[in-house]
């Protein structure tokens, strides 16, 4: 953006973010354009919020392969970064495809099951949608992390995950499992779950 510095700021990237960001809406802005930015942006927020949606546009196998190839080169965050975690695990699954990127969202729901709460922000319909679909073939401790995040907003969301576990769940996820059904406001089903622990 012409005539805007923000280097005294430290922000030397934002003016190039701001033409990039810019060109999103009319379909300006090119997967290549956001990684040579990446690539050359040494602050860390601008370049990741880059590779992030170059991972949302990238509308090819070549171009995935792109974004792939620019994220290996960068840190994961660790998850007491929260929304750089969550950017992070959401750029991964755009870029992936079919199995791999299930296991990426899965994994991220394994650390953050709120995700979608808790940074609503960074997540599209698509992405959203994606998310859910990972749960839904998640491993049970997974289904009931998301289950026991849903609970208090859509019981029926979190019950739903809860019957997906079918009658013999794990034993490890038991209690958790009975608890959110409690939460649910079916304690027959807690009952029923609780019951088949070892005595």
């Amino acid at each position: 953006m012409a005539g805007l510095d923000a280097s005294p700021l430290g922000l030397s990237g934002l003016p190039p973010w701001i033409t990039l960001a810019a060109g999103l809406a009319p379909k300006t802005t090119r997967v290549s354009g956001l990684l040579a930015f990446a690539a050359s942006e040494p602050g860390e927020p601008f370049a990741r919020a880059a590779l992030g949606m170059a991972a949302r546009l990238a509308a090819t196998p070549e171009e995935r392969a792109s974004v792939r190839a620019a994220l290996q080169g960068r840190p994961q965050p660790p998850p007491s970064q929260v929304r750089a975690f969550i950017t992070r695990a959401l750029t991964d699954a755009r870029s992936l495809e079919g199995e791999a990127g299930r296991e990426r969202l899965a994994a991220l729901a394994a650390v953050f099951p709120d995700a979608p709460a808790r940074a609503a922000d960074l997540f599209d319909d698509a992405d959203r949608d994606a998310f859910d679909a990972a749960v839904r073939t998640a491993p049970a401790d997974v289904r009931v992390k998301r289950a026991r995040a849903l609970v208090a907003r859509d019981p029926k969301a979190a019950s739903a995950l809860l019957r997906s576990l079918g009658a013999n769940p794990p034993a490890a996820s038991i209690p958790a499992a009975a608890d959110a059904w409690l939460a649910a406001g079916s304690p027959r089903d807690a009952r029923r779950l609780l019951a088949r622990l070892p005595s």
